[in-house]
């Protein structure tokens, strides 16, 4: 789970703050904008401060700050007597632009990328991991599989905010982001889900699907895939490393040779360094040299690995022992 600053609250705050005034302004005109904005900021606050007892991390308080942006947007607006549908067009209208970097970015690493369906799997895995298992989501991998991956989210902070405010109405309106934000994606994968806690299921279930199975290419195509399956392999069988997790930067993995075989299958050479003991002054570091016998999808089928050195590095280059 990623550390949050107080300083990135604040931050948080100010950026919904500045994007709502910007649409109201646009949206209503300066004016009534101007006094709808004011509505909206005294509700923020108040809303903010009577949920702190949910939002009791900072982490937390990264997500709860988007149910108190609808909650305060829903107060600032009563008087417009909006429907549930012009409301929600108005929350998602200003999470567009929100997102409008965001989406940018996630369709350039796309269509940058040699193995779209790989890359996307594997950036959503990080971007779980960082922010959505945790007590507040309890996210899971439900599927991690060639023609399917799929994520089921046990617990809604989101929701529960709302529930303790007495206002499940506005459930539905956050569940709606998901959908913009897949337009990122849009051109090579297929996104569905079908129950949410919200509708009163016991998850939701996020579920990602390849549009055309020629976006995925043949595992000795793919170097980068190549490389992170030996590593989740290793840290399975030694407990080295975990390439899930951000913190842990003091790995390297070298491909010597990658071989095709009969059947589909390839064999793959590698030496791994890892430093046990990361930032101390005098790291431990392990060797290993290995090989891995890959099926076409990745399954791996066989291997050897065996522990060349294990000691200390040079004090002088505590990296010395890898560069030879």
């Amino acid at each position: 789970m990623s550390h949050v600053s107080d300083d990135f609250i604040e931050q948080m705050k100010l950026y919904f703050h500045k994007l709502t005034t910007d649409y109201l302004l646009a949206t209503f005109g300066e004016e009534k904008g101007k006094l709808l904005f004011a509505k909206y900021n005294y509700a923020f606050q108040s809303f903010f401060e009577k949920n702190l007892h949910l939002m009791n991390s900072n982490m937390s308080k990264r997500h709860g700050i988007n149910s108190i942006f609808v909650l305060a947007l829903d107060k600032a607006l009563e008087e417009e007597e909006l429907s549930h549908k012009e409301l929600k067009a108005h929350v998602i209208a200003i999470y567009k632009i929100m997102m409008q970097s965001l989406v940018e970015t996630q369709t350039k690493d796309l269509e940058t990328s040699k193995d779209p369906w790989y890359t996307f799997v594997k950036k959503t895995k990080e971007g779980n991991y960082r922010l959505y298992e945790n007590e507040y989501f309890q996210s899971v991998i439900a599927f991690d599989e060639e023609s399917v991956f799929g994520l089921d989210v046990k617990k809604c902070l989101y929701f529960e905010i709302f529930q303790a405010n007495n206002r499940p109405d506005l459930g539905p309106i956050l569940c709606a982001y998901d959908y913009p934000l897949s337009t990122a994606t849009d051109k090579w994968i297929r996104f569905e889900r079908t129950e949410t806690i919200v509708d009163g299921f016991n998850r939701c279930d996020f579920r990602y699907y390849p549009k055309d199975s020629s976006i995925k290419r043949k595992l000795i195509e793919s170097p980068e895939r190549i490389s992170d399956l030996i590593l989740i392999f290793i840290h399975k069988e030694t407990g080295w490393g975990d390439p899930l997790k951000p913190q842990c930067e003091f790995d390297d993995l070298y491909i010597r040779e990658t071989t095709k075989l009969d059947e589909g299958k390839i064999s793959v050479t590698f030496e791994y360094h890892f430093d046990e003991d990361g930032f101390s002054q005098y790291p431990r570091v392990h060797i290993l040299n290995g090989e891995v016998i890959f099926d076409s999808a990745g399954t791996i089928l066989d291997f050897k690995l065996e522990e060349t050195y294990t000691g200390p590095a040079s004090v002088e280059d505590p990296y010395k022992t890898k560069k030879e």
